[in-house]
């Protein structure tokens, strides 16, 4: 008999650390091999920034992300990963944030969104 299939929800899920850490777990449900699928990441991120906008800079108001730049710097081994959001630009209309996905002490993924 086999399991069922890990839903995203389940393999997405997110812990606040504090008001700019959070931690991840890469599941090997959507990775190839030993490391992480690039899209799979991209959602992990898009989740921890709409999470920091919904608690961090909840005053500001800004629900969603409508721009996101990332770049793939080294590849993700599963496990355990923090994320790291810097609050680069802070306006009335729009805010920039700076996000890295950080394994082993090394940053594998950044970007900006707004």
């Amino acid at each position: 008999m086999s399991l069922p299939p890990t839903t995203f929800g389940d393999a997405s899920v997110i812990e606040a650390l504090g008001q700019h850490e959070y931690r991840i777990n890469v599941h090997p449900d959507f990775s190839w091999g030993s490391v992480a699928h690039g899209g799979y990441l991209f959602s992990l991120l898009w989740k921890v920034i709409a999470l920091h906008y919904r608690t961090t800079l909840q005053k500001y108001d800004q629900p969603d992300t409508v721009a996101m730049h990332l770049e793939l710097l080294r590849p993700s081994p599963l496990g355990e990963a923090k994320v790291v959001v810097k609050d680069t630009r802070l306006g009335k209309g729009s805010s920039t944030v700076h996000v890295a996905l950080v394994q082993g002490g090394k940053e594998r993924v950044v970007g900006y969104a707004t």
